[in-house]
């Protein structure tokens, strides 16, 4: 047997609103105005407002009001404005800086160009300078060379007292017995003999024959004491007074070869060249055993073969 029962009747009239119609938040009627109220249920109409109907809140969490929002906006455009303008000024103040540098580094660049022009200029005139003195002092040493054709030098012989040329002539006589010349050297074969400031007897001879038969001679005579290990050419053999002093006698080279010489001397004591001598005034060096002969005619052909 069911225990559900309906409600009394007086109960539901009670529950029954003198309105009919009921609406609530979600229906489509709610901004209509109702001014009645029966127990427990009200309704009335929600006024929506605009945006721009608002007005700034007057609470301590936003105290700017719009003019003053407006203001800060204007002072803060004006700033950016200033800003700009010195960001314009310094730009414009750069950008003429720049104009002024690239003329100065094109006015640099042309003078840089002047002065690789003006240097290959010097230098071609240097070449050109060069190329002349090499052809003078090829042509002054041909003339030297010319004139000193007949010339000897006899090196380490004492000056004797009351020197003159007739006891320099009679001691090269002296020397040319000795070194057995033939036929022997004459008075009238020389045409000068003096001594240097360095003490060395210079002799002219009239003929350059006579000038290389004496160097000729010396050298025979050289290696044959030489070979017998017997005393070289020395003043006691000319019977000069004092201590035996070694005579040198040579060939009287041009300024260029004397210097090509003595450095080819250095080379040999150092041990980079064989041997070194001189012939008709020109310098000759041998690099090694078996090699050829070969002649020097200045100092960079020396020492390009030294290199």
């Amino acid at each position: 047997m069911s225990v559900q029962r309906s409600p009394p009747r007086s109960l539901l009239n009670n529950l029954k609103s003198p309105n009919p119609t009921i609406h609530y938040s979600s229906d489509s009627a709610i901004n209509e105005a109702s001014t009645s109220e029966h127990g427990n249920y009200f309704n009335a109409k929600r006024l929506k407002r605009d945006f721009d109907d608002i007005t700034p809140p007057s609470s301590p969490s936003s105290p700017f009001t719009n003019s003053e929002i407006r203001a800060l906006f204007a002072e803060f455009k004006a700033q950016q404005d200033k800003k700009f303008e010195q960001l314009n000024d310094t730009l414009k103040t750069i950008t003429i800086q720049n104009l002024d540098i690239q003329k100065s580094v094109e006015a640099l660049s042309s003078q840089h160009n002047e002065l690789l022009l003006k240097i290959k200029n010097l230098e071609l005139e240097n070449k050109d300078c060069r190329n002349r003195l090499a052809l003078i002092e090829n042509q002054l040493d041909a003339q030297e060379k010319n004139l000193r054709s007949t010339t000897v030098q006899i090196r380490n012989i004492p000056k004797q007292d009351g020197e003159s040329k007739k006891i320099l002539t009679d001691i090269l006589c002296s020397i040319g017995s000795t070194l057995e010349l033939e036929p022997p050297i004459l008075e009238s074969e020389i045409r000068d003999v003096y001594r240097t400031k360095s003490e060395t007897l210079v002799v002219d001879f009239i003929t350059t024959r006579r000038k290389d038969s004496l160097i000729a001679a010396t050298k025979s005579y050289t290696k044959l004491k030489r070979e017998n290990k017997e005393p070289q050419l020395n003043t006691s053999l000319i019977k000069l007074p004092g201590e035996p002093r070694t005579i040198f006698i040579s060939e009287h080279l041009t300024f260029r070869a004397s210097k090509i010489f003595y450095l080819a001397r250095l080379h040999v004591k150092n041990k980079k060249l064989l041997a070194a001598w001189t012939s008709y005034g020109k310098v000759y060096i041998k690099e090694k055993e078996g090699s050829s002969p070969r002649r020097i005619d200045n100092e960079t052909e020396l020492n390009n073969l030294i290199a």
